[in-house]
């Protein structure tokens, strides 16, 4: 007998410092996201590790590519807004180009 290959459609809340919007992601996206497969989810249905498992993909930080597309639904104009590509957010590689260009600034504003 056959079992069922489980794939992620997941509607998620991200946000950042311009506000928050409803995204959309799929397949492999969704298994970075929530840290697991969704086969794996499967298997944890109906045991406390299936809370726990959902309560630890919140609150953490992902860089986003986004695809953003107009889409008409019953005469009414939307934005669909779809995560392409997930990665972990490198914070002190972020940081570093913050301050070269800060600094960079400075330079050229200094007589």
């Amino acid at each position: 007998k056959c079992k069922p290959e489980y794939r992620w459609i997941l509607q998620i809340t991200a946000c950042d410092h311009t506000g928050e919007r409803w995204i959309t992601c799929f397949g492999d996206i969704g298994d970075s996201i929530m840290g697991m497969t969704a086969n794996e989810l499967k298997g944890y249905e109906g045991t406390p590790q299936f809370d726990h498992a959902l309560q630890s993909a919140l609150f953490k930080m992902h860089l986003l590519k986004l695809k953003i597309a107009e889409d008409n639904y019953n005469d009414e104009k939307r934005i669909k807004c779809s995560i392409l590509k997930c990665s972990s957010p490198n914070l002190q590689g972020e940081a570093t180009k913050l301050l070269s260009s800060i600094e960079e600034v400075q330079k050229c504003e200094q007589p």
